[in-house]
């Protein structure tokens, strides 16, 4: 594009310049815009302007003095031609004296490399590539394309289509690495291997030193691509000590290696090329909901192929849910109180390079949902001191509790046999021992020597188990069982336990019909009971579950799972170096299965205690004050127990699902 003129600018004003360009004074004024010439004639007449950088986003990119840059969002920002020019600019920084100043390909020795992961798309690339060099004495030849400049200097294309195409490039010494396409790259290692192979040293010419040349990479962009988490996680979605997320334009320095990296965004609307071009929007437009947002608006919390779809961390997502659903929101706004006697458990997921993740779960009586209110995340700590550190994160809740216990659902493979002598669920279960005492912890299943008698005698075994669970009753401690790892079970119900829409709406006529038949089966007083239900919107209770703030992993992994659709669950991905791993979600599907399990059995004493507190808030309704008299609330109590005891028969009796509390829970809390 040609130098904007003043018309354009009114028309078309240019957005400021970042921080880091004014703190540096790498551009004079926003308008600014960078050309490339054709080499000067023989007869010393400059050559002419070909190629000119549009105003904004692509001229900062331009001037990139950081060691990694990624360019993008939305498509149509030019970010290709961005790269490719990029290729050939110098280093500002260096004299005036130094060749590089101007362009690294008036450098001998620079060597630059282009590369995209898919092979079919290399042809149009080297075209664009062509057509930029050759102005410049940069011939394509060879095949992986090579161009060839008259200083010696070099730029070489190739694809990454198999995995040993990023261990070609180690100790080639390259200046700058351009990579189209960043999140075609599945994982952050094949990045790593390739941002390893830059290199550069002192030059000498004709007897003169001068400086090695600064080696950087630079990535293209869109939010999708199967490498989207990672790239994401490593230059987009980045948290400050707040836990806000940072600015895109902020320069960003590792604390390890030292090395700077940003995320410059690039917009459609800062290309003049496409801005205006409604043919190109409306192809575009005409993308599904998720892939308009990733291209059009370069959002990068939009996913294709999510697993779960109806997760509202912020609210309602929309005119027409933020009207028909406002209360589909699953992180509470506020504080929320939670009594000491409401049924509460645990889930565990056992890892050690590959964080060990724990959270705490609360049936809330009040609004009916399952309240995940607290989340651990630990890695490389071994099962024994991972189980003192567990006992010691429940004991005030064990403290607080009529009976002391909760149970804790932990992942299957903790309980197999391996080449050591005991199992992870076993030192687990020592690890909480050191901290509660010799009852602190119980295996919910035969140990070993039950096992053995369970060969010989059945009845036996039974009864060594039921007195090693007598024992357990009463002393605070923690009931360690193996979770249901149903995986696509899980999914369901945690869609299920999510989900804000109604799934039954009712005409008017249907209700009528309904009605009518509770009254004829039942009289009037269920009928008055059906209508005053049908009246207050029904018995759905959405969405079933909230999950505060405190969980942090847990809602990146609700937002980052990808369904698989062959198996009906989600994409499993391991964690880098400990961190973005999926396993917050699975221990988040184990605590999740284990209120299914236990759901139709709450144990006698939630049961009485929610009756009592339900017909308390009636008497209060009723008279303006709460029911003190001692004798009848004995008779409530007694008569609550008879209706349990009728429903759920003593025969066979497992288990009781402990409950838990804690007095730091009887107050609001934050989330």
């Amino acid at each position: 594009m040609p130098l904007a003129t003043p018309e354009e600018l009114l028309l078309h004003p240019p957005p400021p310049l970042p921080q880091w360009i004014v703190k540096r004074n790498l551009l004079p004024c926003p308008e600014y815009q960078i050309s490339f010439r054709r080499p000067d004639t023989k007869g010393g007449k400059p050559g002419d302007i070909y190629w000119t950088s549009n105003i904004g986003s692509q001229t900062h990119a331009l001037m990139s003095p950081f060691d990694e840059t990624v360019i993008g969002g939305e498509r149509g920002g030019a970010k290709t031609a961005t790269l490719i020019a990029w290729c050939a600019m110098g280093d500002p920084s260096l004299p005036l004296s130094d060749p590089a100043h101007y362009s690294f390909l008036l450098e001998p020795s620079y060597r630059g490399l282009l590369v995209r992961k898919e092979y079919q798309a290399m042809s149009d690339f080297v075209d664009e590539a062509a057509n930029f060099f050759r102005p410049l004495g940069g011939e394509p030849k060879d095949d992986p394309v090579v161009f060839k400049f008259k200083s010696g200097a070099r730029i070489y294309t190739n694809h990454l289509g198999d995995k040993n195409a990023f261990e070609k490039y180690r100790g080639w010494g390259i200046t700058r690495i351009g990579i189209e396409e960043l999140t075609q790259i599945e994982e952050e290692r094949w990045y790593l291997k390739l941002l390893g192979s830059l290199r550069s040293k002192v030059r000498v010419h004709n007897g003169k030193t001068y400086q090695a040349l600064r080696t950087q990479i630079m990535s293209t962009t869109n939010p999708d691509g199967p490498g989207r988490i990672w790239v994401a996680r490593r230059f987009v979605k980045i948290l400050d000590k707040q836990g806000n997320r940072v600015t895109p334009n902020t320069p960003l320095r590792d604390t390890i290696s030292g090395m700077r990296r940003i995320f410059i965004p690039m917009r459609r609307l800062d290309n003049p090329y496409l801005r205006d071009d409604k043919s190109y929007e409306n192809k575009l437009l005409a993308q599904d909901e998720v892939t308009q947002r990733q291209w059009l608006h370069g959002d990068w919390d939009a996913q294709t192929g999510v697993m779960f779809t109806t997760y509202r961390p912020n609210g309602p997502v929309g005119e027409q849910e933020a009207t028909e659903t406002p209360w589909a929101r699953h992180v509470p706004l506020g504080p929320v109180s939670l009594r000491p006697w409401w049924f509460r458990w645990g889930s565990l997921d056992i890892g050690y390079d590959h964080p060990a993740t724990s959270h705490k779960f609360c049936r809330n009586a009040d609004d009916k949902r399952i309240h995940v209110y607290d989340e651990l995340s630990l890695r490389q700590m071994d099962s024994y001191e991972l189980g003192v550190l567990l006992a010691k994160w429940w004991v005030p809740e064990l403290e607080a509790l009529p009976d002391h216990q909760i149970v804790l659902y932990v992942s299957p493979d903790a309980f197999s046999k391996t080449d050591a002598s005991k199992t992870r669920a076993e030192q687990l279960e020592m690890g909480i021992k050191e901290v509660l005492g010799p009852y602190g912890a119980i295996m919910l299943r035969f140990n070993e020597h039950e096992r053995d008698a369970m060969l010989r005698d059945p009845a036996r075994a039974a009864a060594m188990f039921a007195r090693r669970r007598s024992e357990f009753g009463g002393r605070m401690g923690i009931a360690i069982k193996a979770a249901n790892n149903d995986r696509v079970a899980g999914c369901d119900y945690i869609n299920s336990l999510l989900r804000f829409r109604p799934s039954l709406r009712e005409t008017e006529e249907e209700l009528s019909q309904r009605l009518s038949l509770t009254f004829g089966r039942s009289g009037m007083e269920a009928y008055e009971q059906a209508r005053a239900k049908a009246r207050t919107g029904g018995e759905e209770i959405l969405p079933r579950i909230q999950i505060w703030k405190v969980c942090r992993e847990l809602d990146r992994c609700l937002k980052q799972a990808i369904r698989d659709e062959k198996k009906e669950d989600y994409v499993k991905w391991d964690a880098v170096d400990g961190q973005e791993g999926d396993d917050a979600l699975d221990d988040f599907r184990y605590g999740c299965l284990g209120f299914k399990e236990v759901e139709p059995s709450i144990p006698k004493e939630y049961f009485i205690g929610e009756r009592i507190a339900a017909m308390q808030t009636q008497q209060v309704a009723n008279t303006g004050q709460e029911l003190t008299d001692m004798t009848r609330l004995i008779m409530i109590q007694n008569r609550q127990r008879e209706i349990f005891d009728k429903g759920h028969p003593r025969g066979g009796k497992a288990f009781t699902p402990p409950r838990a509390s804690s007095a730091r829970h009887r107050t609001n809390r934050l989330m």
